[in-house]
């Protein structure tokens, strides 16, 4: 009888985890973040206890890795670094899910229509770094562009990290129904890109009409499948919606008309009916850089967009919604 009960608690150490293992999902929000701004800590904790519970930060997607695919070996290489998603746990507070970002690209389809062996030989790559991270609560995939051959890809990897109580997220665009419900079952999370969806310099009310039809599209594919979803919004410049352009030297500068809060105002009208919503996160703010005060454009090393920081009014819309 004592050796049944030890062979038992021997076997069920061994059993991999199974999805009710997974941390659970609370609502809230994320920023993505390449560079560990060094004040992260108490400007996180300063804003956590003025913002409503539902907008607090929950979450955190840290640059750490890519991903390179070899189309003529089809294999892939994994370039990991934990350094900052262990800097960025320290720093945030605890039980906040650190999803570090491995990302990459596939502009020459190098990672296309390999085959399922292929990318689960490829997902074993991306998994392993995960795993022997122990900052890390799961991944923030991000292979551009997207091709609906990848999926496989996605599926093996959301399997992997599951089987060890990890979670998988995936960064997409809107697609069609059918393709974002596949999409939605081949991971835990998908991140959608509510900003640079609409075109370059779309102006609030394009942008608004647009995110609102695919915030739609995410919550009818998250409630068929079960799953959930964050909505990209562009609390600092992105591509598509930003205030101006300065080109090298700080010359140059086009202004668009348009201020960033107008569209974050935007984002949020959109958003704000979905908080009670079980497949609705919360918001991934692209993208918290150095908690700068004013904006440096003589500092700018090629064109770039403003304001490349989130600046003091948007971290005051984001407080309650």
């Amino acid at each position: 009888m004592v050796k049944n009960i030890f062979l038992c608690v021997l076997l069920s150490m061994s059993l991999p985890l199974t999805a009710k293992d997974l941390p659970d999902l609370p609502k809230g929000i994320s920023t993505w973040n390449y560079t560990p701004p060094k004040n992260l800590k108490q400007h996180v904790r300063d804003f956590n206890e003025e913002a409503a519970d539902h907008l607090q930060f929950k979450y955190f997607f840290p640059y750490t890795g890519s991903v390179t695919a070899d189309p003529k070996s089809r294999e892939v290489s994994v370039y990991y670094n934990s350094d900052n998603s262990r800097a960025c746990r320290s720093a945030m507070p605890s039980g906040t899910l650190i999803m570090p970002i491995v990302d990459g690209r596939a502009d020459k389809k190098e990672f296309s229509n390999w085959t399922d062996d292929e990318y689960k030989d490829a997902a074993k790559e991306v998994a392993k770094a995960i795993l022997r991270d122990r900052s890390a609560a799961g991944v923030q995939i991000d292979i551009e562009p997207f091709d609906e051959s990848h999926l496989p890809f996605y599926k093996h990897l959301t399997e992997m990290l599951n089987d060890r109580g990890k979670v998988s997220t995936l960064f997409v665009g809107a697609k069609p129904k059918p393709l974002m419900l596949e999409i939605f079952k081949s991971c835990n999370i998908v991140i959608l890109s509510g900003y640079d969806s609409s075109g370059e310099n779309p102006g609030p009310k394009k942008f608004e009409k647009r995110l609102n039809q695919i915030v739609k599209l995410c919550q009818t594919c998250a409630e068929e499948t079960g799953k959930h979803y964050m909505v990209g919004i562009p609390a600092s410049a992105a591509w598509g919606e930003y205030e101006y352009i300065v080109k090298k030297g700080g010359k140059g500068r086009k202004d668009t008309g348009h201020k960033q809060s107008d569209y974050m105002k935007a984002a949020i009208k959109v958003l704000a009916p979905y908080k009670s919503s079980k497949q609705y996160l919360g918001a991934a703010l692209w993208s918290m850089g150095d908690l700068a005060q004013e904006d440096e454009p003589e500092k700018v090393k090629k064109t770039t967009y403003f304001p490349n920081y989130i600046r003091p009014d948007i971290w005051e819309l984001l407080k309650n919604y």
